[in-house]
């Protein structure tokens, strides 16, 4: 097997460092165990070869080749019967009000599909409430679960009918990756409290004009309301440095960026391992880092994250003032309108559709089938 170092690999999930990718081999896998055990004098019985069908479900998830052998891609989704399944129980739970530790523990690991990172892990806040709830305690019969237990097992029911099946490229592809630079301020008191800021450079393969762009916008009243009911702090900055990648993937800049590699440049470390981690302990940063999750699912982007030091941030710039736009407008950056989202709840819209995943060869699935922010 020939190892390459490309530039970035095509794998889904969320990275932080250059990964090696291993070009596939033109012959089999059966094809090496023939060899080694032909030469070690091991026989195979034939009996028990089973030749791949287009469709195959293993342990609830339905593996779909048909565009394996044209495209080498395989879709991974979650069977019908699983998610019919598990609805019930959760639908039961909502009903009854009530979770004993055992059901928690057991619907968590029923549910651990959603840990995946061919699923963007979005299921990484919810599993985490429901999971301190069973093992924090042992709940007694008159005990009713609490708003964020009920809040994340109310999101995990609506998600199952809408989860479209992840694309997974058998073959390891090179793609030059978009940047994304965001940046974040606060200051109480202020004019203007709470900014943030995109920076963007798309690579030519994609046609995307103009290729470099910058965009800034600011937290209303009420997005700063939504994250004091979670407890006053001294600062916000480490929310609304997720706010601002959450931004930067929103409205018409997040459509750009739809099925591409994306590389996160981030300054703040709270954000940037939260984000990587797809979770925080922290409520509000938890709400916020889940809605990245399901946009960058709709979207069909492959994060990656990465550090940068505040000196060498250009989103650094916008959030200063008009003046200091001088070295973007010099190096070709050009203006764009953003897209400020309100304070996510931890759900999706309901009325999607159920239909979602029954086309997983649908490599951009339509608005209305993928995961959509209240």
């Amino acid at each position: 097997m020939v190892v390459v170092e490309p530039l970035y690999c095509s794998a889904p999930g969320p990275r932080r460092s250059r990964p090696q990718c291993f070009s596939k081999r033109k012959a089999s896998r059966q094809a090496a165990l023939d060899l080694v055990f032909s030469t070690v004098g091991l026989g195979l019985d034939i009996g028990k070869h089973k030749e791949v069908a287009v469709t195959n479900i293993f342990l609830g998830l339905e593996f779909n080749f048909s565009d394996f052998a044209a495209k080498d891609l395989i879709y991974v989704g979650v069977s019908q019967k699983r998610r019919d399944a598990l609805g019930l129980t959760l639908d039961k739970v909502l009903a009854e009000d009530y979770l004993t530790s055992g059901n928690a523990a057991s619907l968590c690991g029923k549910l651990r599909f959603t840990l995946s990172p061919l699923f963007s892990r979005i299921g990484k806040a919810a599993l985490s409430s429901t999971q301190a709830w069973g093992s924090s305690s042992k709940p007694s019969v008159s005990d009713v679960l609490p708003a964020p237990v009920r809040e994340a097992i109310s999101f995990l029911r609506d998600l199952l009918p809408s989860l479209p099946a992840a694309v997974v490229q058998a073959r390891a592809t090179l793609q030059v990756p978009t940047i994304v630079l965001t940046d974040a301020m606060y200051q109480r008191g202020s004019s203007r409290p709470a900014g943030f800021d995109a920076v963007y450079r798309f690579p030519e393969s994609t046609g995307i004009v103009p290729r470099r762009m910058f965009t800034f916008g600011e937290a209303d009243a009420a997005f700063l309301a939504a994250l004091a009911n979670f407890g006053e702090r001294a600062t916000y900055i480490s929310q609304l440095e997720v706010l601002a990648v959450l931004a930067a993937i929103s409205g018409e800049a997040g459509e750009r960026l739809r099925g591409q590699v994306v590389h996160f440049y981030i300054d703040n470390q709270s954000a940037l391992s939260g984000l990587h981690k797809g979770y925080s302990g922290c409520l509000d940063m938890a709400h916020l880092i889940n809605a990245f999750w399901l946009r960058a699912l709709e979207l069909r982007i492959t994060p990656w994250f990465s550090y940068v030091p505040s000196k060498s941030n250009l989103a650094d710039l916008p959030s200063r003032s008009r003046e200091a736009l001088g070295p973007l407008l010099d190096a070709g950056f050009v203006e764009t309108e953003m897209t400020v989202p309100p304070f996510p709840a931890l759900g999706i819209k309901r009325g999607s559709k159920r239909a979602a995943a029954s086309d997983p060869t649908s490599a951009s699935p339509s608005r209305d089938s993928a995961p959509r922010l209240l």
